[in-house]
């Protein structure tokens, strides 16, 4: 992102990764006043991907209160359903429930998974 990015009123910028082969895009409402001190809201959208609406429905209050409201755009080509949407990529189905059996006290040695099971 360039440090321009960011203009008063509302808009949205592309946000590339330097780490990871990433990009999205992060619509935002930017008061008026000095940005350096504005507190910052990170706002996500629900399953609907409406980041643009969701920024719209929050930008004259944000605005109003000097605040900048941040909310990235999750697609559906990279989180198709609601496990990659809340988990963000970061751990798969199979690491979540091994997690779980974990934090319940099961051994996961104890536990068979079938060839037929979801998890990746």
């Amino acid at each position: 992102m360039s440090e321009n990015a960011l203009r008063a009123g509302v808009g949205y910028f592309q946000f590339v990764s330097n780490d990871a082969p990433l990009t999205m895009r992060v619509f935002y409402a930017c008061p008026h006043s000095d940005l350096r001190k504005a507190p910052i809201i990170i706002a996500m959208h629900g399953m609907d991907r409406a980041a643009e609406a969701f920024r719209n429905d929050m930008a004259a209050q944000a605005l109003k209160n000097g605040q900048i409201v941040l909310v990235p755009e999750f697609d559906v080509q990279r989180s198709p359903d609601h496990f990659a949407y809340n988990f963000g990529g970061v751990v798969s189905r199979r690491q979540v429930a091994l997690f779980s059996l974990a934090i319940n006290g099961i051994s996961a040695s104890s536990i068979a998974f079938s060839s037929s099971c979801a998890m990746r």
